[in-house]
């Protein structure tokens, strides 16, 4: 049964009651000023290293503001309490992102390292930024057994007893799992 708009309108002038939320706000605002007149200078000071790698690599202006969005998303992690190889692996995907929107890899490495003294990550992960292909190229290739399932050829193991193929209509298969496809011969 559908409820009243009356009823509804009802219910949140109550619940949006300017006196309470102001009383509220007015509680919280020096401690919510304290955390601003903290945070901001720290925010300023790294946008102006941005700022400043992006002039050495010749960046156009036009792109300044999404060079400086990737440093934000990256201060943020940073003050999240995530070091290591985890922050170097979340600071490699938003890499991959911001390339995937039009932007250059090299600067955005040098922003990664020169501003917020982050490495590369160490560990392979799945887009494959670490050999050089870049997000475009997508994942890495699949397993020798399940390497059909995207019409794939499977990876070189040098074992060649559980890497004889067979030819089937959706690529390469070897011969010890099934495919579900037709042989073509």
């Amino acid at each position: 049964m559908p409820i009243d708009p009356v009823k509804r309108i009802s219910k949140w002038n109550a619940k949006y009651n300017t006196e309470r939320i102001k009383a509220m706000l007015d509680e919280m605002r020096p401690t919510m000023l304290a955390n601003v007149t903290a945070v901001f200078p720290l925010i300023a000071s790294m946008e102006m290293q941005v700022k400043q790698t992006i002039d050495a690599a010749g960046v156009p202006t036009t792109d300044y503001p999404g060079y400086l969005a990737f440093g934000r998303e990256v201060w943020a992690l940073t003050r999240k309490d995530i070091s290591g190889e985890s922050l170097a692996q979340a600071v490699a995907i938003l890499i991959a992102k911001w390339v995937a929107r039009g932007y250059t890899q090299a600067v955005l490495q040098s922003i990664r390292t020169d501003v917020f003294n982050v490495a590369a990550p160490v560990a392979p992960w799945r887009l494959g930024l670490q050999s050089g292909r870049g997000p475009a190229a997508g994942p890495r290739p699949l397993s020798p057994q399940t390497s059909h399932l995207r019409g794939s050829a499977p990876r070189e193991t040098g074992d060649s007893t559980s890497e004889q193929l067979r030819r089937t209509r959706c690529g390469t298969v070897p011969v010890f799992r099934t495919c579900t496809c037709n042989p073509l011969g």
